[in-house]
């Protein structure tokens, strides 16, 4: 009869007896995994995001919020790392550490999302994009956008950052009377290029909506809706947003 070592089995007891099964659907492995990695993170499962990485049979790529600071519960600096999973082995195949230090203050963190669209720059590369949601604090003057950052994660770099792809604001009284304000772009991909990446077009729907009592009852009516185009280009470096459009779309 074969012994196995202790130590092995005790490793191997770590992970789920359904070591096989999808990694994103066991959140108790992807926590040990964090553990592991000394990824530092909020109770929220939320601000850690899963998917089967686009183009490679057999991996899995986190993504997830790791807190740097912790002087308060509401007011922390974070970075966003990446892990690529072996689904068998459940070995870390490379890590990334996004280099920027975002912040969840006033405008909090609220989620992270993995966007596998794709992304096609060039004929060799198919970009991996990461949807970062916040959250204002305040309750008569919401404030929810949420970013879109595209990578490179063969050559670990990031090619687009923080564009503001959703954005709902607004004002009201607390009640009913008050004013909203909508917009949400979509990105595609074009043919042309500057320095070996596909140009972006991002068009974006905007929409107004006002609410009013009237006879007793909070009525909402839609107002203005429009549309706005514009082209991201790569500049060697990373894709620009155009200086007229910045100061709306840059977070």
């Amino acid at each position: 009869m074969k012994v196995i070592p202790f130590i092995l089995l005790a490793s191997c007891m770590m992970f789920s007896n359904t070591s096989m099964a999808n990694l994103c659907q066991l959140p108790v492995d992807i926590q040990y995994i964090l553990e592991h990695q000394q990824v530092h993170q909020e109770e929220q499962q939320n601000l850690v995001a899963c998917s089967s990485m686009p183009g490679q049979k057999g991996v899995t790529l986190l993504a997830a919020a790791h807190k740097l600071t912790f002087d308060s519960e509401f007011d922390y600096d974070f970075q966003i790392i990446f892990l690529a999973i072996n689904d068998q082995t459940r070995k870390v195949l490379w890590r990334y550490q996004d280099p920027t230090i975002y912040i969840s203050d006033a405008v909090g963190l609220y989620q992270i999302r993995l966007d596998t669209a794709p992304y096609r720059l060039n004929t060799k590369l198919r970009a991996v994009g990461l949807r970062i949601s916040y959250r204002g604090a305040s309750r008569v003057n919401p404030y929810h956008p949420t970013t879109l950052n595209l990578y490179d994660l063969t050559r670990k770099r990031k090619l687009l950052d923080q564009l503001v792809v959703v954005k709902d604001s607004g004002e009201w009284d607390g009640n009913c009377y008050g004013e909203w304000y909508n917009q949400k772009s979509s990105i595609q991909v074009l043919k042309k290029q500057h320095n070996g990446f596909a140009d972006l077009q991002v068009k974006t729907n905007m929409k107004n909506q006002s609410s009013q009592e009237t006879f007793d009852r909070c009525t909402t009516q839609n107002g203005k809706q429009w549309q706005e185009s514009f082209v991201l280009k790569f500049d060697g470096q990373q894709y620009q947003i155009p200086g007229k459009y910045r100061q709306e779309y840059q977070y």
